[in-house]
């Protein structure tokens, strides 16, 4: 094992035992499987760093000879050994998940580095990178999920390794006739089958966070609902199909700003308002290409059919939510085509609707950044999420409206790991309920969030 332990989906963390170190806490029993009591909570609690913190990184400091030989001598074969000769450069680093005070080590040279609580849980180890960078931080702060973070001018966490963004979202459609397995081929599961999903997969995990709140009073629409337009087809099994248009981007942002409105953090009167377009949609500069019946080729699910455009059905049309109209109209002066429009286009339509149009004064992010989400979770609103080469969504775009955070612990004498991974939950647009995607059966996936700035990101602690 060489490189970077903490990783994007799944994370290790190692606790280690030293005579130089304070002595390891027990390792306890725990049952594998879904637990349904949640072991801690998110959110922040406002520490400062303390002398004993400082303290804890002079004394780690001062005897890394002592882990690292220890680290050494029980690890197995095919873990890659630790190569350190001196610390260049250590500082307290505040551990986001955990809500305490741990030490930064940078070894000498491109030895690597690690992550620390003075429990000696170590949450980042590294053999072979340098991150000289760090040096010139005022403070650091490190998430088991995202890595190194720091805040940004506006006082909320942003990462050092963000993922740049230069794909353009077209929604691949699932149809009519998608389907989730307990059986681990699929990222999308159904709340029916979670439980058997995460005993197959993960039987030796246990719950340690969970946020889902919002999803009991969520407010679930399909995709299809909002369509203006929809495409039928036979596919490859025969099967009629009616797909909608490839507004997943336009739709998750629908349902977020209902969501914010909902809890109190924008204003939008009628955001429950419906309006009849049977008539006016005539008018649509789309429906002289969409509505009227023609035929076109389609590539959906990596598949190209023949099938036929046709204004949605006539009830659809009568019940129009007027906030989901405002914000196609947005979209429609912005390059919305049916079956394209970019994923990053979510935090313009967040902030035109609710800034141009309803009068509040929001700032929204894009970025594949978790953290500012988890957040944003905690204070009971939803993000858009866009997933991009998903094994069972595609390219989507859906609401972000809970998580589910595991841990595996081992131990190998002295040495515990903990093991990390997290299950989103959310309101698709293709369910009128929850759904659960897991980003670990998702390798090729890459993951970004459009949240809702918040003043309480912020409320963290200085050493």
């Amino acid at each position: 094992m060489v490189g970077t332990i903490a990783m994007a989906a799944a994370v290790v963390s190692v606790a280690l035992s030293s005579a130089a170190l304070p002595a390891l806490a027990p390792i306890t029993e725990e049952q594998p499987g879904i637990q349904s009591e949640v072991a801690t909570t998110v959110g922040f609690v406002k520490k400062e760093c303390s002398a004993e913190t400082l303290r804890f990184v002079k004394n780690a400091t001062n005897n890394i000879d002592a882990l690292v030989t220890e680290y050494n001598s029980v690890i197995s074969a095919d873990m890659q050994k630790m190569n350190v000769e001196f610390v260049e450069y250590s500082k307290p680093v505040y551990i986001i998940e955990e809500e305490k005070y741990g030490v930064y080590l940078d070894f000498n040279d491109s030895n690597g580095y690690l992550v620390m609580t003075d429990d000696n849980v170590m949450y980042a180890l590294n053999t072979t990178d340098d991150l000289k960078y760090l040096r010139d931080a005022d403070e650091l702060y490190f998430s088991v999920f995202d890595g190194f973070m720091y805040l940004d001018e506006d006082g909320y966490f942003s990462s050092y390794n963000k993922i740049e963004d230069n794909f353009s979202m077209i929604c691949a459609m699932f149809g009519t006739n998608s389907s989730s397995s307990s059986s681990g081929d699929k990222s999308r599961i159904e709340p029916a089958d979670f439980t058997t999903y995460m005993n197959e997969n993960y039987p030796d995990y246990v719950l340690e966070t969970k946020v889902d709140s919002l999803s009991s009073n969520f407010d679930y629409s399909r995709q299809m609902h909002t369509n203006y337009y929809v495409y039928n087809y036979i596919d490859s099994d025969g099967n009629y199909v009616t797909a909608p248009e490839g507004n997943c981007v336009l739709h998750a942002s629908y349902m977020t700003l209902r969501n914010w409105c909902k809890q109190g953090f924008v204003n939008i009167n009628g955001y429950a308002d419906t309006v009849d377009i049977r008539s006016s949609i005539k008018s649509d500069p789309l429906y002289s290409l969409y509505g009227v019946g023609n035929k076109m080729d389609r590539e959906i699910k990596k598949k190209t059919y023949e099938g036929t455009w046709q204004c949605n059905y006539s009830y659809y049309l009568s019940t129009m939510p007027k906030l989901y109209t405002e914000i196609r109209d947005y979209a429609l002066d912005n390059g919305y085509t049916v079956v394209h429009y970019p994923r990053n286009e979510a935090t313009n339509i967040l902030e035109h609707v609710a800034n141009n149009i309803y009068g509040n004064d929001i700032k929204t992010v894009f970025t594949s950044d978790y953290t500012p989400a988890r957040i944003n979770l905690v204070d009971r609103k939803a993000s858009v999420i866009s997933i991009n080469e998903s094994s069972s969504y595609g390219n989507h775009s859906a609401a972000l409206i809970g998580v589910c955070e595991y841990v595996k612990k081992t131990d190998y004498g002295a040495i515990g790991m903990n093991h990390y991974l997290r299950i989103y939950v959310l309101a698709d647009g293709y369910s009128t309920h929850l759904m659960y995607y897991d980003p670990n059966k998702d390798p090729k996936a890459t993951l970004f969030f459009s949240y809702l700035k918040s003043a309480d990101s912020a409320t963290l602690p200085r050493c």
